[in-house]
């Protein structure tokens, strides 16, 4: 069960009581080339001592060291294979409803020298409910689809429409791009390159992020 109770103490705004800090998070990190890869998050509380793993792309899960809560940020490292050591600096930032739909999200850098990547990470759960309340997903980051040589030379528009699903990390699940209606030329194609390296603000209900299905058109202009 996710729990954020020690958040009082972290800055974060009334309605949460002083205790345990645990939970899981889901979103991304991306470097200065504008690549994403997913990250998940475990952080678990006993007494004083903070633990927990992060799995990032399809790495295998990798233990927390020196992991601590100062302020409204929380700090801690990772050891990977071979040595390299990154280090995380979340901040907690709270949105949405005041009292039924709260977001409490992770923000801030993974720094493994010399390269810096930003990190947002959405708080997930296995029983999100299926009732309450639920918000769509917000596009964040897009990139704009390549024009063919092929449909250059007899002039081709229009648009594309795929039906696709978005994790709870925002990202879009590369196996679940679906063309609804295509334009050929090679434009279906170049659109599913364009919309897999698409972010979002996944989809919440109940202040938890959720594996969403939206459909998204890719408009081919000269």
């Amino acid at each position: 069960m996710f729990r954020l109770l020690l958040v009082i103490g972290l800055g974060i705004p009334s309605g949460l009581m002083a205790g345990d800090f645990s939970g899981r998070w889901a979103g991304t990190a991306t470097n200065a080339r504008s690549a994403a890869v997913p990250v998940y998050l475990t952080i678990n509380q006993k007494d004083e001592f903070i633990f927990g793993d992060v799995m990032r792309g399809g790495a295998k899960t990798v233990p927390l060291s020196e992991a601590m809560v100062r302020d409204n940020e929380l700090r801690f490292r990772i050891k990977e294979i071979g040595g390299q050591s990154t280090d995380f600096a979340l901040t907690f930032v709270v949105s949405g409803h005041p009292l039924g739909d709260r977001q409490i999200t992770l923000e801030g850098t993974a720094t493994a020298a010399p390269q810096e990547s930003s990190v947002i990470l959405y708080p997930v759960s296995d029983n999100p409910g299926k009732d309450g309340i639920a918000s769509a997903p917000v596009v964040i980051h897009k990139v704009q689809p390549r024009y063919t040589e092929q449909a250059r030379e007899i002039n081709a528009q229009g648009t594309v429409l795929r039906q696709v699903e978005i994790e709870q990390t925002g990202m879009i699940s590369k196996d679940q791009i679906r063309v609804v209606r295509g334009l050929g030329y090679g434009l279906d194609e170049a659109a599913i390159e364009c919309v897999s390296r698409w972010l979002f603000k996944p989809g919440f209900r109940n202040g938890y992020a959720v594996r969403t299905a939206v459909s998204i058109q890719v408009d081919f202009r000269r």
